[in-house]
């Protein structure tokens, strides 16, 4: 059986895929212990794949850094990495919007991957920040 974590994450045929990897941590210099977000939306590097640009893709990339505050990365990813990474994964499209994926072939990807309680209760707050940005697309879209 091939091992499919080597090769490389591209997009789909009427989609772009990209994940979020939420890199929350501590700050272990305040007493308070206070919280700190660092959230990453990652993306295959169209120019280095050779792959067309989304026009979709492009505004939740502005929509995410802008309005958000994401952070935003592109290069060359395997599916390892992102399944590795990934908080949620999603895809892009004009006629879907902005949706969460749950699995890749055999691979169940994002916060879906947690399958012991105290994951899925430490977790169920979060969101889905693909409800949220596909929000934000859709009233950007109207004006």
């Amino acid at each position: 059986q091939t091992d499919l974590r080597k090769y490389h994450v591209l997009d789909g045929p009427n989609f772009a895929i990209a994940f979020i990897e939420d890199k929350s941590n501590h700050n272990d210099d305040d007493n308070e212990n206070t919280p700190t977000t660092k959230i990453v939306l990652h993306m295959p590097c169209h120019k280095t794949l050779g792959l067309l640009p989304s026009i979709t893709q492009k505004m939740v990339t502005r929509i995410a850094r802008e309005q958000l505050g994401f952070v935003i990365q592109q290069d060359v990813y395997t599916l390892g990495q992102l399944l590795d990474l990934a908080t949620e994964v999603i895809i892009m499209s004009t006629t879907r919007g902005v949706k969460t994926v749950t699995h890749i072939g055999d691979h169940v990807v994002g916060l879906n991957k947690d399958d012991n309680t105290s994951n899925k209760n430490k977790n169920k707050n979060k969101g889905s920040w693909a409800m949220r940005l596909n929000e934000l697309l859709e009233t950007t879209a109207m004006t």
